[in-house]
């Protein structure tokens, strides 16, 4: 189902009924604060659908504000190319952290673009449940082997840890991994299965969703992906598969091979710009989703810490770096974190952290969405707490504060890209 979104703008939010609300983690209020319950911590979502209810946008939010500043950034390019998804698949990739991992308010965001440019497929979909972490609730990634999964937050890694966050190893040389869309509709199908790995790997069989088994299909491989050609679309797919010593599995890729848009989320719980800097080859990982635009929102878990601010600078500056290096076609879109609190008290360093980000994008002249302005500004945190946006814990949203943000973000990039 593709539908037009509602928008109504009101003093104060109401409950709405049959909303779900987030599984937040119990904390006391002397714990609440400790850094490694703040940034690992599991948002869960139980029970929703995006068709469910309405956004309602409050009115301290800065409506005139909510636009991209460009700092000199020309997306002239960017917007040719949305021009032609109609045939050639226009890609965006947002990187961050567990602001995205659950994919409420980027799922939002991606369903309103892909109704207005056209829905080339889920895109990427990574194996968090098997990672031992929560996962959106749009797609399934299972499996019935056992699997040894490498933790992002962890002080070290002892194998390659993927682009996206996750890093799987299976306790054994034959697998199968059933893949596929909880979303009941044309769109959800896919005809191209792309595994993200390292190692080898021996494609045996792919079964479809009607029971057709397709032994020994098409494929091409190299040590970072296996593309399956599917013989028709599908809406899952269970794929039987040997590997060797060396295997990783970090996610797949699901393609409709049609027109439109994909919009790519690589979301974890804790991580920061230098989480995303202590990948291998993350630029080259993320060029593999062949993105025209990357938007990477981070920001609130460096806020839990001590601010340093060169060290915040050189932070960014690498990630961009290498995110270019691979990606020198594409467009970077910085995010600027929202204030948010710590027992009970505003944490400065937020503000202190998107002045960092909003003077690295001017300095460089890399696009800015100030996320921390649009959503209030100073004291914003209080008003969203009271019009129930924020979570028990003060740093993470509720879906109607997700899907306010993830509206908020539609709205803008919308513009930014056809203006």
């Amino acid at each position: 189902m593709r539908f037009l979104p509602k928008i109504m703008l009101i003093g104060s939010l109401a409950l709405i009924a049959g909303q779900a609300a987030l599984a937040f983690p119990q904390h006391s209020s002397e714990d609440i604060d400790d850094e490694a319950n703040v940034r690992e911590d599991s948002v869960v979502i139980e029970g929703w659908e995006f068709e469910d209810f309405e956004v309602k946008i409050p009115r301290f939010i800065k409506l005139k504000s909510n636009r991209i500043e460009f700092n000199g950034a020309d997306w002239s390019s960017l917007r040719r190319r949305l021009k032609q998804a109609d045939s050639l698949p226009f890609s965006i990739v947002h990187i961050g952290d567990s602001h995205l991992q659950a994919d409420i308010s980027t799922g939002y965001t991606r369903q309103q673009m892909q109704f207005d440019y056209g829905d080339a497929g889920r895109g990427l979909i990574v194996p968090l449940k098997l990672s031992r972490t929560n996962e959106p609730v749009d797609y399934f990634f299972k499996s019935d082997n056992s699997w040894s999964p490498l933790k992002f937050m962890s002080a070290s890694w002892p194998r390659t840890m993927g682009f996206t966050g996750a890093s799987l190893k299976p306790n054994g040389n034959t697998v199968t991994i059933n893949v596929g869309s909880r979303v009941t509709d044309t769109y959800s199908t896919f005809s191209d299965l792309t595994i993200f790995h390292k190692g080898g790997i021996e494609i045996e069989s792919v079964q479809l969703d009607d029971g057709t088994v397709i032994n020994n299909p098409v494929v091409d491989y190299n040590q970072s992906l296996t593309r399956i050609y599917l013989p028709k679309a599908t809406g899952n797919a269970s794929v039987k598969f040997s590997t060797d010593e060396s295997f990783s599995l970090f996610g797949a890729f699901l393609s409709g091979n049609r027109p439109g848009l994909f919009y790519n989320v690589i979301g974890n719980n804790g991580a920061t710009y230098n989480s995303y800097n202590r990948i291998p080859a993350m630029g080259k990982g993320v060029s593999e989703l062949h993105p025209d635009l990357i938007i990477i929102s981070l920001g609130t878990n460096e806020a839990f810490g001590r601010v340093d601010e060169a060290r915040m600078i050189d932070s960014i500056d690498r990630l961009v770096k290498e995110l270019k290096r691979y990606n020198p076609s594409s467009q970077l879109l910085l995010v600027t974190p929202m204030e948010c609190q710590r027992k009970g008290a505003i944490n400065t360093n937020v503000k202190t952290i998107a002045n960092i980000i909003r003077q690295y994008g001017r300095d460089h002249h890399i696009a800015v969405y100030d996320w921390y302005t649009i959503a209030g500004g100073d004291g914003a945190s209080h008003k969203w707490i009271s019009d129930g946006l924020y979570g028990r814990d003060r740093i993470h949203h509720t879906v109607k504060g997700y899907r306010v943000q993830g509206f908020m973000l539609y709205d803008a990039l919308t513009h930014a890209l056809e203006n």
